[in-house]
């Protein structure tokens, strides 16, 4: 029915995306390290030396090949939740607004269909998001997860979790509904427009 393919639908964006977050962890790891170098109140001691490739070594170097997985655990928490919920509810989102014809549906409705959907998976995986940056900050301690769970509770409650909560959802909203309202007109016109069939190429060139 339609609601199995929503579920398929959800299941493999939150399979996908998990294996892509896998693949991008270690980058995201340096550009953490890079971020936070040098900022007042910031536990880092460490002079990366400004660049990609220097926090690249001086990281590795430091802490070897698992310094570039801190935070994995988390990261495959939230695009379990995040990214399994922003993809999995646009279609559903979609239908709610009016837009019943795959086909022929108005672009703001995309739009909104995809800024609704990013606003609802950030909010559920924000605690996931916290997670995933503090223990990608962590120099020199190899706390796991469940460590970082509780030493958030322990300082702020429940509201710990949601600490930068409005800048998140702003920026889902507005990515979520300017990628996917894109990537799925692009792929109707072409369609429409007997430009290209329904297929790997077609999905290939709206990413694009």
């Amino acid at each position: 029915g339609n609601s199995e393919s929503d579920g398929m639908r959800m299941l493999f964006a939150g399979i996908a995306s998990v294996c892509a977050g896998s693949v991008t962890h270690p980058i995201e790891v340096v550009k953490t390290r890079m971020q936070i170098m040098g900022e007042s109140g910031s536990r880092s001691t460490v002079n990366y030396g400004g660049t990609f490739p220097s926090t690249l070594k001086i990281l590795f170097k430091n802490e070897g090949p698992t310094g570039l997985l801190k935070g994995i655990q988390a990261t495959w928490l939230r695009e379990s939740i995040y990214s399994t919920l922003r993809l999995g509810l646009y279609e559903p989102f979609k239908k709610l607004l009016g837009g019943h014809d795959r086909h022929h549906t108005a672009f703001y409705i995309k739009f909104v269909a995809g800024g609704m959907s990013g606003i609802v998976g950030s909010i559920i995986a924000n605690p996931t998001d916290l997670l995933k940056i503090r223990m990608q900050a962590m120099e020199k301690d190899h706390h796991r997860i469940l460590w970082h769970i509780k030493d958030v509770y322990h300082h702020g409650g429940l509201l710990g979790y949601y600490k930068g909560v409005q800048a998140t959802v702003v920026r889902a909203m507005m990515l979520n509904g300017s990628k996917l309202s894109t990537y799925d007109h692009i792929k109707h016109t072409l369609i429409n427009y007997h430009i290209l069939k329904d297929g790997y190429l077609l999905h290939f060139v709206s990413s694009i």
